[in-house]
């Protein structure tokens, strides 16, 4: 069975100048000293519970809070390596990093991320001690030093830099907001252990969602970890609609399909149009009844239109 272990708490930050010379090595340069972090989270609303930044919505206090974008912020935690974890794959998903990331686990370079949209995935085998203990270190690099932009597109008289970065462009500043520049690890981070097969996404789309029947179309990614091709068996609900399928997975990520009908099924709707009601979404992987992953998540049922 595939593990998930949370690797949300006992983070650490702390901000640095930007290095030069090699950027593999994971030192950071004139650090600051290290402080709690809330992750998923960003470094202005830690910065600002430590009485280290004024509110940046008040008054002119943005102003003040530009030195935030200019440094390079460090995040680190430690966790045990799980127990018996030999003949299993390890990877280390970050489910959102806002933006220019690097990391490392145990002094050993993972990989780079610069999307903010994005979830990055990093095979950790070979990085994760054996037992014991195991540090996580990430560094989040100004925009600034992280941006390439197209020289097909340039000059670029009013958009600057922010076209060429993957990141929410009302940071950089809008009509409607100060330029302020998230920094941080946005959303969750995990640790999974897999050992010959795992559930890496599940997709569902539906059709007419006012429609008496709503046609529902599930899509399960499958990564398969042995050297020869299985039967495997898939089996799930969303909502109150079971579904089955029956594949033959090959080495590597497979994409199985199925659909269900749901008959008039609670709807999400806008705030102040009715409720935000979730409906379950569960998928189950098993080869000769032993099940081997799982994933479960919520979502809304609704259709957006738009009308002119």
């Amino acid at each position: 069975m595939a593990e998930r272990i949370d690797l949300n708490a006992g983070w650490q930050f702390t901000w640095a100048e930007v290095a030069g010379g090699d950027r593999d090595k994971p030192e950071p340069k004139r650090p600051s000293e290290w402080l709690d972090a809330v992750v998923p989270g960003d470094v202005h609303i830690d910065l600002m519970q430590r009485g280290l930044l004024e509110d940046p919505f008040v008054g002119d206090n943005v102003d003040h809070a530009v030195w935030v974008e200019r440094k390079e912020w460090w995040f680190k935690r430690e966790f045990e390596t799980p127990a018996a974890p030999a003949g299993k794959r390890a990877y280390l998903l970050f489910h959102g990093l806002d933006t220019y990331g690097t990391v490392w686990l145990n002094g050993k370079l993972l990989g780079r991320t610069d999307n903010m949209f994005l979830r990055y995935e990093f095979d950790a085998t070979e990085a994760l001690n054996e037992s014991g203990t195991n540090e996580l270190l990430v560094r989040l690099s100004p925009p600034r030093t992280g941006i390439e932009i197209d020289p097909d597109h340039a000059p670029l008289d009013w958009t600057g830099v922010r076209l060429f970065a993957r990141k929410a462009q009302m940071s950089f500043g809008w009509d409607i907001a100060p330029r302020l520049l998230t920094v941080g690890i946005s959303r969750p981070v995990e640790l999974v252990l897999s050992e010959t097969a795992r559930i890496t996404d599940v997709l569902v789309t539906h059709g007419d969602a006012t429609a008496p029947e709503v046609e529902v179309h599930i899509d399960v990614e499958v990564e398969w970890l042995g050297d020869e091709p299985a039967k495997v068996s898939l089996s799930g609900r969303v909502h109150d609609a079971q579904w089955q399928a029956e594949a033959e997975l090959t080495p590597g990520v497979n994409l199985i399909s199925t659909s269900v009908t749901l008959r008039e099924p609670p709807l999400w709707w806008p705030l102040g149009y009715g409720e935000q009601t979730l409906v379950d979404v569960e998928a189950s992987l098993a080869v000769d009844g032993r099940e081997l992953d799982a994933h479960r998540r919520r979502i809304g049922i609704r259709t957006l239109e738009l009308v002119q």
